[in-house]
């Protein structure tokens, strides 16, 4: 579990949706599918996390590039990230 090493931005995805997952939270989702720019840096297990927060509006992108939002799944997540967070879910 490695509670004392930083978090990434996909696994607080992650995390988020096997907690709705545990407390049987159902969110209505209204976005389509959207593919980030950096779509091959997510990883498997945090693919469909990443897209359910993203839709949710909880985790937002980092920008653009060549009109696609970058998600930057694998940077740390800074404290302000976190709480931003945690605040929209």
């Amino acid at each position: 579990f490695a509670p004392d090493v930083p978090i990434i931005r996909q696994d607080i995805a992650v995390i988020l949706e096997r907690y709705m997952s545990w407390a049987n939270i159902q969110l209505p989702v209204t976005a389509e599918y959207r593919t980030f720019a950096d779509e091959d840096e997510i990883g498997g297990y945090a693919k469909n996390a990443v897209q359910l927060m993203n839709k949710l509006g909880v985790i937002n992108g980092r920008g653009e590039r060549n009109g696609q939002v970058v998600i930057d799944p694998t940077a740390m997540a800074t404290r302000a990230e976190v709480a931003a967070i945690l605040h929209r879910f």
